[in-house]
């Protein structure tokens, strides 16, 4: 994201695609410490359940804003 002038404090929404949503609190866990420990600084998230290629666990697509 850095070299599109944004940083993961500028997401504003994310989605994340997995494969087996029984993995979802691991993918929580791993998300949360990525983040930083203030739910406040935390995008909107939503979680999606798919089938996905090969052994890809998860895919994440996020919304950010650019920084001036």
């Amino acid at each position: 994201m850095r070299e599109l002038g944004s940083d993961k404090q500028s997401i504003l929404s994310a989605r994340v695609y997995i494969a087996r949503m029984a993995d979802k609190p691991v993918m929580d866990e791993v998300w949360c410490e990525w983040l930083g420990s203030n739910p406040q600084n935390w995008p909107q998230r939503a979680c999606l359940g798919v089938s996905l290629e090969g052994d890809v666990l998860i895919e994440v697509t996020v919304t950010a804003v650019r920084k001036q």
